[in-house]
């Protein structure tokens, strides 16, 4: 039943190690994020972490990042975040054919939004990347190995035994 959900949202479900915290980067600055979002609010035995939680969550959601230029909230919605109390301070209009028109002029202009929001955080998305990479090209040096070259073999073994082999290839 996932496997078909996963499909049918186009979501591309990926496998972690367990107690691995290098297999998912981005999870984990999401947490170190998150961590230091509340430890702003908590008190001093951080025993009342939990209520503030949703607060920071809606924050990160409200943010824009840095790699896409867009807040997650805009990306998904099509428009920035409005808290409840926001809603008050508009004005009520009483024609119902006038706000059928605005609504509708609304719903292209937000569709139009969206599509014009995920085209620009997909090209932010690739320049980031692409910045990243030549970053990592910079400090990375492809070996070349010909055959009777030695190499090490990394072969984990159980605890307290300790191998280190040497193979020619």
């Amino acid at each position: 039943m996932i496997k078909e959900t996963c499909k049918l949202l186009k979501i591309q479900k990926l496998q972690t190690s367990s107690y691995n915290p290098q297999a998912n980067g981005v999870c984990e600055r999401m947490h170190k994020l998150l961590i230091d979002m509340l430890s702003h609010f908590v008190r001093k035995d951080a025993k009342n972490w939990d209520e503030y939680v949703p607060y920071a969550v809606m924050a990160y959601g409200a943010m824009p990042h840095s790699t896409t230029k867009y807040s997650p909230y805009y990306l998904v919605y099509g428009r920035e975040m409005r808290l409840p109390i926001e809603d008050d301070w508009k004005p009520s209009g009483d024609n119902v054919d006038t706000k059928q028109n605005e609504h509708e002029r609304h719903v292209r202009e937000m569709a139009k939004r969206l599509r014009e929001a995920n085209r620009t955080a997909g090209q932010q998305s690739k320049m980031s990347h692409d910045t990243a990479q030549r970053y990592y090209d910079r400090y990375t040096k492809v070996e070349q190995f010909k055959k009777g070259d030695y190499v090490y073999v990394h072969n984990p073994v159980q605890k307290g035994k300790s191998k280190e082999i040497f193979l020619s290839i």
